[in-house]
């Protein structure tokens, strides 16, 4: 899979991580941890832990959209997608009743993500308006560190114009060179074709059924697995 350009991004000074190639800039911070760390213990020169690598992850940004973390004040938004039945058909939650639902599952489920040891989740802002649309992020990470599950949504007003695709190639990206990833995962319910598509043109394989658990707590149910290997 090609990797997204790096023109229209927030850059960071610093040395290469990992993942970096010659001529490219490298979204670590100077001094930071790497992946796998405990959140406990900070970089001796700076105090940058790993939590706060997983809170402070870097803006994302092409010519249409920008990916920013999940705010409390974008509940006014998430609830118009999210309450939306065709939006969340193939999802694991909603449609959210109230706005009160909405500003509830942000605080318990987005804002708490360093906390669990994931990076913090993506909205995805349309530039022109700056109406947050979607959430693209890495919903789980391998006990190893080495891995990222990828999950999205999108406002149905912004479907059919590519800007998922758009997203997760970024997303991808700060996934190996920022979280140090070798390989993604995206797993779908079979009757998401659309799911289906964008694996594809993101260069996915397909290998086929698998159990597999949106959420702790959740009973497991059939899902198609797809792999990326960024190695």
């Amino acid at each position: 899979m090609s990797k997204a350009p790096l023109s229209g991004r927030r850059r960071y000074g610093g040395t290469a991580d990992k993942g970096s190639r010659p001529g490219e800039e490298s979204y670590l911070p100077k001094n930071t941890s790497t992946a796998g760390e405990s959140a406990d213990s900070p970089d001796a020169t700076t105090g940058y832990s790993p939590i706060n690598r997983l809170r402070n992850v870097p803006i994302l940004e092409d010519d249409l959209i920008l990916l920013r973390p999940v705010k409390a004040s974008d509940a006014d938004d998430m609830f118009e997608y999210g309450s939306d039945i065709k939006v969340v058909k193939y999802l694991p939650w909603g449609p959210y009743r109230s706005i009160e639902e909405v500003r509830e599952g942000i605080e318990k489920f987005f804002l708490t993500r360093p906390e669990q040891g994931l990076p913090a989740a993506y909205a995805i802002v349309w530039k022109q308006t700056g109406k947050m649309i979607g959430t693209c992020d890495f919903h789980s990470v391998s006990e190893d560190g080495n891995s990222g599950g990828i999950g999205f949504v999108l406002n149905r007003g912004f479907w059919n114009q590519g800007i998922i695709t758009k997203a997760a190639k970024m997303l991808i990206d700060m996934g190996r060179r920022y979280l140090g990833f070798s390989k993604i995962t995206l797993d779908h319910v079979p009757a998401n074709a659309a799911a289906a598509r964008i694996a594809e043109k993101l260069g996915f394989r397909n290998l086929g059924l698998r159990e597999h658990r949106f959420m702790v707590g959740q009973k497991t149910e059939q899902m198609v697995h797809h792999e990326l290997n960024l190695t």
